[in-house]
């Protein structure tokens, strides 16, 4: 079936980590009190490695702070925890071909301003980050807001 399908069922029984640096992972009880049953804590460093075994692996608004050798490493600490039946999802602004009416040419002119590495990027951006991480594309999923989902493979 569907990967997607396999993830969660629609009882919601999906369990969850979060993982982060120490001191979001110490504030969040408060902020993920209404899933606190299924959500475990874990602090850390996504340079240095990520929980093994997850079905699925997050990474929302996270890629478009750091500059490519660091997203190829955060890509590749999370390339060696993958299943191979196990996904990355990206949620991040996917720039579209062209100078498009988008909002991603905007949202990378600010990242450039806050964040000396940060940028937004196209699809074929991450695709090439993916591969330096041993990681494919597997599709791009549009929303209703300007990110979109970004799924990656093991290769």
């Amino acid at each position: 079936g569907d990967w997607s399908s396999d993830v969660c069922s629609s009882d919601l029984t999906c369990r969850g980590v979060l993982f982060d640096r120490p001191d979001v992972v110490a504030t969040a009880p408060e902020t993920i009190r209404p899933v606190a049953d299924r959500v475990t804590c874990v602090p850390g460093d996504f340079f240095e490695a990520v929980p093994p075994d997850g079905d699925a692996y997050l990474l929302a608004n996270i890629l478009h702070d750091w500059s490519d050798d660091d997203c190829v490493r955060i890509l590749q600490r999370v390339r060696a925890a993958l299943r191979p039946d196990a996904r990355a999802l990206i949620i991040d602004i996917v720039v579209p071909p062209g100078n498009p009416e988008h909002p991603g040419p905007l949202v990378d002119l600010m990242m450039m301003a806050l964040f000396r590495d940060g940028r937004e990027r196209t699809e074929a951006e991450f695709a090439s980050l993916a591969a330096a991480a041993g990681l494919d594309v597997e599709r791009v999923i549009p929303t209703a807001t300007p990110s979109s989902i970004t799924i990656l493979r093991p290769r």
